[in-house]
């Protein structure tokens, strides 16, 4: 197919055009807004109708390239779609060189003094995402991570301060 995800199939199969304004939501508060279980609602009413399409689909195609088996390709997709399933998904580890990277792609000019800071937050940041379970931007976002890096604080005001503040300069 030209595209993927269930925005593209949506369109394809059902004339959609889906809306992913809660997509990124946090889906963790309760109770759910009502426009939360509005979103959760049509993410999912066509998901049974998008699948009986896409088998059909692919019979009629195994059909058209091969009379001897009509569900070949059937099988080969349910065979992949069991491989992603059995796989386990790991968050990777932080490495040290990934506050380099940070620090290069945000084009961020720093001393050796904020850099270490940084590291230190990174390391820290990430420790704390996989106790918490949670994503490292939830727990600290970059820009506030920059902040600390940056400024430096060594009061609790100075600290708050950092936190609080917009990302409007480069480190």
């Amino acid at each position: 197919m030209k595209g993927f995800g269930l925005a593209f199939l949506l369109q394809h199969y059902c004339g959609v055009l889906a809306d992913k304004k809660y997509q990124l939501a946090d889906w963790r508060i309760r109770p759910l807004t009502s426009e939360m279980l509005k979103y959760a609602r049509e993410d999912t009413h066509y998901l049974l109708y998008v699948y009986d399409k896409m088998r059909q689909d692919l019979l009629t195609q195994a059909q058209k390239i091969s009379t001897s088996n009509p569900m070949s390709l059937l099988e080969q997709a349910m065979h992949k779609s069991n491989g992603v399933c059995l796989k386990t998904w790991e968050k990777h580890i932080v490495k040290d060189f990934n506050y380099m990277m940070i620090l290069q792609r945000n084009e961020a000019h720093s001393s050796m003094s904020q850099q270490s800071v940084l590291k230190a937050i990174l390391k820290y940041r990430d420790y704390l995402a996989r106790v918490e379970d949670e994503c490292v931007s939830f727990i600290m976002p970059n820009h506030v991570m920059f902040s600390i890096a940056k400024h430096m604080p060594v009061t609790k005001n100075e600290f708050r301060d950092c936190c609080r503040s917009n990302w409007s300069s480069n480190m």
